[in-house]
């Protein structure tokens, strides 16, 4: 999510790096006691594995990731984002391109 990660020649040489995913999607969601960053990550595909969710504390911590497809990991996330009272956006606490669109990122001039 973000990482640097080695990139790496047919011959095994390190050619250099390059980040695993970008984020695409940003939402400061309010919970029950506090604020959270949800990020939506894509690694360029266009495949179910090739997107994914994070949910930040205020500090940058993660808290919960759906990146791991699994049933048990799926579950592990929505159950986390039903304990910090964050508000559904849409089933299953997905972000559309949509949403993202509204997002003010700069100030009104008045």
């Amino acid at each position: 999510t973000g990482k640097l990660v080695d990139d790496v020649n047919a011959k095994g040489a390190k050619t250099g790096q390059f980040l695993d995913s970008l984020a695409k999607r940003l939402q400061c969601a309010k919970g029950i006691s506090r604020s959270y960053l949800i990020v939506g990550y894509h690694n360029g595909g266009n495949c179910e594995e090739c997107e994914w969710q994070e949910i930040l504390d205020l500090t940058g911590k993660r808290i919960a990731s759906n990146q791991k497809k699994s049933k048990r990991s799926l579950g592990q996330f929505d159950e986390t984002w039903k304990r910090l009272g964050i508000a559904e956006t849409q089933p299953g606490g997905r972000l559309s391109n949509d949403q993202f669109m509204k997002v003010p990122l700069r100030k009104k001039d008045k």
